[in-house]
């Protein structure tokens, strides 16, 4: 039957040896490396002629399997249970951090492109406010505006001036045969339609005015309209010619 007697706990053995001097030799080295790799197996052994003297018994176990074949076997399946739980081990850090770089990089392309959502539609709305503050177009606002022939014949006169000169009231009144009082109410109506705007122009601080982009604007609506209306009516006079 194997002996039993206890021996040091393999941990105790596991120091290293050296040579003379202190120097460690390949020889020790190979020995330190042999006890490493059976160490392992040997606590096993150790643990059942320690801790279960009757089983260690029973099986023939005993302090001389140290570095034997059971030591060898149990310690063959030890490291390579830790091998693989390294590995396993490592690839898990691999795929955590394979994650964690993926999630970040997806992180960032969402916040990048929530962010140019947000920029396109603070700018469309910043446009659209300035659409709404701009006045709107003195073209379209002529052709809806409807003017007598006579404020028409008074926007003209204005039309006919320099630029930087107004026309006062009393001067527009002497070149179309309109009383003052009347051409005063007609000029000023022009103005509340935003047609013309009135400045200080006489001597004698009389009312002068002069023509706006709108009234302008609705001259050259009126003279489109005009010279559309009559090339029908020029078209037939040459006909019957």
């Amino acid at each position: 039957m194997p002996s039993t007697d206890p021996v040091g706990n393999p941990l105790a053995r596991l120091a290293l040896e050296t040579g003379p001097g202190d120097h460690l030799t390949v020889t020790n080295l190979v020995g330190d490396l042999h006890r490493l790799f059976f160490l392992p197996g040997d606590l096993f052994v150790w643990a059942l002629t320690t801790h279960a003297a009757p089983l260690a018994s029973l099986l023939g176990i005993a302090t001389s399997d140290y570095g034997g074949v059971l030591s060898g076997f149990v310690s063959s399946c030890a490291w390579i249970a830790v091998f693989v739980a390294l590995a396993v081990a490592w690839q898990a850090v691999l795929d955590f951090d394979r994650r964690v770089t993926s999630a970040a990089q997806q992180l960032f392309s969402t916040i990048m492109l929530r962010a140019r959502i947000v920029r396109i539609l603070a700018r469309q709305r910043f446009r659209a406010w300035l659409a709404s503050r701009k006045p709107a177009n003195s073209a379209e606002l002529a052709s809806d505006i409807e003017i007598s022939p006579a404020q028409l014949q008074a926007l003209r006169l204005h039309a006919k001036l320099a630029p930087g000169y107004v026309l006062p009231v009393s001067e527009a009144a002497a070149a179309t045969g309109t009383r003052l009082h009347a051409m005063q109410d007609l000029l000023d109506g022009l103005q509340r339609l935003g047609l013309l705007e009135r400045r200080l122009g006489a001597a004698d601080g009389e009312s002068a005015y002069r023509l706006t982009r709108a009234g302008m604007a609705l001259l050259v609506f009126h003279k489109l309209h005009d010279d559309t209306s009559a090339a029908p009516a020029t078209h037939r006079a040459t006909r019957n010619i």
